[in-house]
């Protein structure tokens, strides 16, 4: 009972879904080094081009559903609309299979007539995958709803991971001949169906209540808030996989494979972004919707300070150990540690701009975060090639630092503007709302939640 009482509660629940992210992020590393050392450096880039693929396709196969559920049926809960909230799992878990199932066959199809010395079963299972990661979306937004988001990201973001680690391990080490890369394709989408079968039977459970409804539908509004949704969650989350899949059609495998390493190493960087930004968004979020501006920027001086610290340290070492970081996936892209430097530059800026994206949607801004974030994305990879031609892969690297300068740049500007504030590491030298003299003090107050 007491247990219980422990999960539901609001802190203690948000501690463990971070501490559940947070060591889904290194396990997810660590499966790709695991991979990268059972595989050649060819194969483990021919992985790393299809892998970015399924997961670029899934972003789009998911529809927006997590969100449109977590969205929609707290809101028919509240009216006390069963009908309503009957139609909206069965309009996010029909549309989900319709489009990611459509999805999946153009990447299949895409993928199969490439040349990329492929045998067709790694695309069947790469497709499966793509479908798969794409339902299982859904199957967590309900989850959400359903007061079960540990178990939901717990099953899909962290076992997940480590049985494909475990079993990916048994397989390669029992059968030394077995296609390596097939293996992989095969293991992660046998494993998630599993976790996908799972989630469907504890959503009917949870949803048992609505089997005497008749499902009451809004299709016409779910489809535009879902195509606005797909949108966000493509320009937010497609830079590491476009990338990738750029790269992959004009360098050879073991440099795709290589870029795949370093720019996964230098995302581990995110993780303090992501710890700021979940402590200080109710925060932020009161200070926005108050119209108090300089108590925003008070926040924002707290959140970049914190923020500031372990990501200066974190850039440190990985600039000096690039190229152990690197020997990590495996022992020829050691010569590559140059490009991990260069990526690592480009995510130390992206994080010293501060909690941008978070200042955009609370602001209401999420339009012009998708045409600031999507055009930059657009026209360093309209460069990449021009980069690429004269300064090898480390031009895919100048093109992403190039990406990260524009958006960054013109978030802050208009964070300025139309907020009044400045988010960024800067801010700590003083601004019109903070003078210098009173910007230690008001770290003081924050920090010790002394306001």
């Amino acid at each position: 009972m007491i247990k219980k009482k422990l999960l539901n509660n609001t802190i203690v629940s948000s501690g463990l879904a971070f501490l559940v992210k947070v060591t889904a992020a290194f396990s997810s590393y660590l499966l790709f080094a695991v991979v990268a050392r059972y595989m050649t450096a060819n194969d483990f880039g021919v992985f790393s081009y299809f892998f970015s693929a399924a997961m670029l396709a899934a972003l789009v196969g998911g529809f927006g559903q997590q969100m449109l559920i977590v969205k929609e049926i707290p809101a028919a809960q509240v009216h006390k609309d069963k009908s309503l909230e009957k139609g909206v799992y069965y309009f996010s878990f029909v549309t989900t299979a319709f489009i990611a199932l459509l999805v999946s066959i153009v990447l299949f199809l895409t993928l199969y007539y490439q040349d990329k010395s492929a045998v067709s079963e790694v695309v069947i299972y790469c497709a499966v995958l793509c479908f798969l990661y794409s339902f299982s979306q859904s199957t967590i937004g309900a989850l959400r709803v359903q007061n079960r988001t540990l178990l939901a990201i717990a099953t899909r973001d962290l076992i997940w991971r480590v049985l494909v680690i475990c079993l990916f391990i048994a397989i390669v080490s029992w059968y030394v001949e077995y296609n390596r890369l097939l293996a992989v394709f095969l293991v992660m989408a046998s494993i998630l169906f599993v976790i996908v079968v799972l989630h469907i039977l504890l959503i009917s459970k949870g949803a048992s209540d609505l089997r005497q409804f008749k499902p009451k539908f809004k299709v016409k509004s779910w489809l535009s808030t879902s195509a606005g949704l797909t949108l966000v969650a493509v320009i937010s989350g497609a830079d590491l996989y476009l990338y990738t899949i750029v790269i992959g059609r004009i360098f050879e495998n073991e440099v795709v494979g290589a870029f795949f390493a370093a720019l996964k190493t230098a995302e581990l960087i995110n993780l303090f972004l992501m710890t700021i930004s979940l402590v200080v968004a109710p925060k932020l979020s009161k200070a926005v919707a108050e119209k108090n501006i300089k108590n925003l920027q008070l926040e924002c001086n707290a959140a970049i300070f914190l923020l500031s610290i372990p990501t200066l340290v974190a850039c440190l070492i990985m600039l000096v150990f690039a190229p152990y970081f690197m020997l990590i996936f495996d022992s020829s892209y050691v010569e590559y540690d140059v490009l991990m430097r260069l990526l690592v530059v480009g995510m130390l800026i992206n994080a010293l701009t501060g909690s941008t994206v978070l200042l955009f949607q609370l602001s209401g801004m999420h339009w012009l975060q998708i045409a600031f974030q999507g055009g930059s994305l657009i026209i360093s990879l309209m460069l990449l090639p021009i980069f690429a031609h004269y300064m090898g892969i480390n031009g895919a690297a100048i093109s992403f630092i190039i990406s990260k300068v524009m958006w960054n740049l013109l978030a802050v500007i208009f964070i300025r503007k139309r907020i009044g504030v400045d988010p960024t590491i800067i801010s700590l030298f003083g601004t019109k709302q903070v003078k210098r003299s009173d910007v230690l003090n008001g770290l003081k107050v924050k920090l010790l939640n002394r306001d």
